[in-house]
C-alpha cells in the first residue's frame, strides 16, 4: 500500500512537471536577434525544457538512474543562466570557450576517419562552421580558464544569496556531487546495487527507487523553474519591451506546486 501511494504521488508530480513545461511554452518571449544576451539564454533555456521533458519520460518509465544523470545537466545549465546575468561579456566568453572546444574535438576526431571521405568532408565542413563563430582570440586555454574561474566565483556567490526564490534552492556543494554519483560510478549508489547477494555472489539490482524518483522530479521542477524565472528577469533588465513578462505569476505558480510535490510531503510524513 505504501509503495502504491508513493507511485501515485509520482504520477501527480509528473503532471505538475508537464504543466510547467506547457507554462514555459505559453510564456516564452519573442526575443529579437539584436538582444545582447537573448540567443545564448534561449539556447540554455531550451536545454532546460528539453532536459525536463526527457527526465519526465524516464521517471514515467521508472528509470531512476538515467533520470538522475539528466538532473546533473539541469544543475549545470542553471548555473550557466546565472552566469549570463552576472557578466556583461558572458555571451562571448561562454560561447567562444565552447566553440573552441568543439573545434578541438573535431580535430581529434579527424584521425579516426581519415580513410572515410564522407565523414572527413562532414567534419571539415563543421569545423569551418565553428571557426566562422570564433572571435579573433582563439586561445582555448585562456577562455576555458576564465570561464571556470568565473563559474567557481559565481557558485560561491549563489551560496550567500538568501531570497524567497533561491533559499536552499541551489546547494551546489550538495546537489552536484550527489547526482554526479550517477554519472561517474562511486559510493553514492553502491549500497543499492549490492543489496542482493547469497554467499559470495552479488546479483544485479535493477529495481526502481520511488523516493529517488520523487527527489529527482522535485529538484528538476525547482531548478528549471528557477532557470525560467531568472531567464525572464534577465530579459526584463535588458530591454523595456520585456516589461510585461509574467515573472511574479510564474514565481507564485512554482512555489504553490512545489509545496505539494511528493518528495516534500513524504519527508514531512517521515518526520
Amino acid at each position: 500500500m505504501i509503495m502504491d501511494d508513493l507511485w501515485a504521488g509520482i504520477e501527480r508530480d509528473l503532471k505538475t512537471a508537464e504543466e510547467f513545461i506547457q507554462l514555459i511554452n505559453d510564456n516564452e518571449p519573442n526575443i529579437p536577434v539584436s538582444n545582447p544576451k537573448g540567443d545564448g539564454l534561449t539556447y540554455l533555456m531550451s536545454r532546460q525544457v528539453r532536459s525536463l521533458k526527457g527526465l519526465c519520460l524516464l521517471c514515467q518509465n521508472r528509470s531512476d538512474h538515467s533520470a538522475a544523470i539528466i538532473l546533473r545537466t539541469i544543475i549545470e545549465d542553471y548555473l550557466l543562466i546565472w552566469y549570463f546575468e552576472q557578466f556583461d561579456d558572458a555571451k562571448d566568453s561562454w560561447s567562444h570557450a565552447r566553440v573552441a572546444q568543439g573545434i578541438g574535438y573535431m580535430e581529434r576526431l579527424k584521425k579516426y576517419y581519415d580513410t572515410d571521405s564522407v565523414m572527413s568532408e562532414s567534419i571539415a565542413k563543421y569545423q569551418d562552421f565553428l571557426r566562422s563563430m570564433q572571435l579573433e582570440d582563439n586561445d582555448v586555454a585562456k577562455w576555458d580558464s576564465r570561464l571556470k574561474q568565473r563559474m567557481d566565483r559565481l557558485r560561491d556567490k549563489l551560496q550567500e544569496i538568501d531570497t524567497k526564490l533561491t533559499r536552499q534552492l541551489f546547494i551546489y556543494d550538495v546537489l552536484y556531487p550527489k547526482f554526479s554519483g550517477w554519472v561517474h560510478a562511486n559510493g553514492v549508489e553502491l549500497g543499492r546495487y549490492v543489496q542482493h547477494h547469497s554467499d559470495d555472489y552479488f546479483s544485479m539490482y535493477l529495481e526502481s527507487n520511488p523516493i529517488l524518483i520523487s527527489e529527482i522530479l522535485y529538484n528538476a521542477v525547482k531548478l528549471v523553474g528557477a532557470s525560467f524565472i531568472k531567464y525572464l528577469v534577465i530579459l526584463h533588465e535588458t530591454s523595456d519591451e520585456f516589461s510585461e513578462l509574467p515573472i511574479v505569476e510564474v514565481d507564485e505558480w512554482l512555489h504553490q506546486r512545489l509545496e505539494k510535490m511528493s518528495f516534500i510531503n513524504q519527508n514531512l510524513t517521515d518526520d
